[in-house]
């Protein structure tokens, strides 16, 4: 008979104590308070403001009635969960950090700086939430737009994750040579005859973080510009069944798309003083596979200099 402790928990190795624990929280900044010729005020709204309360913090809070400036920062921290209450962090925490601590100095930053960039930004930050959720911080992703991330990570400080979105239509059929018509049909089942994706890319590149305000090597405008002329241009409108420089003899399936993805990239990048590390690739909205598969689940263990593209097609 084996051998159980008396809580009949399964011993378990040290590292796999070691959780993964994410929140996003949303806010806006008015406008006016960025102007940097206007009175400078609190973004949050006093306690005794009647509309201020936190009635919507799924959308983003504090809210504006007008015009503003919306974030979304992804907050992720590593360590042991509490043996007594099973939280790594309280949520609250969490949230109260980034409301407290990054709100109201990030709008004053921006009001003296307006061109200050994101990752600069997120290196003073990340050190000010370190510090006040126990040294726990692992990574802080600023998402600007829905389509545009930048993500820092605490033990790697010298260097900044950039992601953007891109997409491209393209046709394709998924029938092998190797298979007979029966199996094929049981194998890929419609797929078999021609049809098409509006395919969505994201592509993600990590370089090093710029000494004295000097921009990066590889800028926002530079990756797309990249991307634009070696993937999509490539691949947009074509039928990639006849592809044969990119795909080779493999069927263009999600997976293989995800492949040709990073070989396309891979070159343009490393010139540009990065390294291609890793492709997503999806055939339908609710599939997508990695190409290599990443180092962390969060997708933020990305190596110095490294990019990673990711692609989720939508039908």
């Amino acid at each position: 008979m084996t051998h159980r402790p008396e809580n009949n928990a399964l011993p378990r190795p040290e590292a796999d104590r070691v959780l993964e624990l994410s929140r996003i929280v949303r806010f806006s900044i008015p406008l006016a308070a960025l102007r940097p010729d206007g009175p400078e005020r609190p973004v949050r709204p006093p306690p005794d403001d009647p509309l201020g309360g936190r009635h919507n913090t799924f959308a983003g809070w504090p809210s504006v009635p007008g015009v503003g400036l919306f974030c979304e920062w992804q907050v992720i921290c590593r360590g042991e969960a509490d043996e007594r209450t099973g939280y790594l962090l309280g949520i609250g925490e969490i949230d109260a950090a980034v409301r407290e601590d990054v709100i109201d100095p990030l709008a004053a930053a921006l009001r003296r700086d307006p061109d200050a960039a994101p990752a600069t930004l997120l290196v003073r930050f990340a050190g000010v939430l370190d510090r006040r959720l126990g040294g726990r911080l692992h990574a802080l992703r600023w998402r600007l737009t829905p389509f545009h991330a930048v993500t820092l990570e605490t033990d790697r400080m010298d260097r900044f994750e950039i992601r953007q979105h891109f997409d491209f239509a393209a046709a394709h059929h998924l029938r092998s040579p190797e298979l007979d018509e029966a199996e094929n049909r049981r194998v890929f089942g419609k797929c078999t005859n021609a049809h098409g994706h509006n395919y969505r890319v994201e592509v993600s590149v990590l370089v090093p973080l710029p000494d004295g305000g000097e921009p990066p090597v590889l800028t926002l405008p530079a990756l797309e510009r990249l991307v634009d002329e070696h993937l999509v241009d490539r691949l947009d409108h074509t039928d990639l069944n006849g592809q044969d420089d990119v795909f080779g003899r493999r069927l263009p399936s999600v997976e293989n798309i995800a492949r040709a993805a990073h070989g396309l990239l891979a070159a343009a990048v490393a010139d540009a003083g990065g390294e291609l590390r890793q492709g997503t690739g999806g055939g339908a909205e609710k599939t997508s596979c990695t190409y290599p598969a990443p180092a962390s689940p969060a997708g933020t263990g990305a190596a110095a200099g490294a990019a990673a593209a990711s692609i989720c097609a939508t039908a």
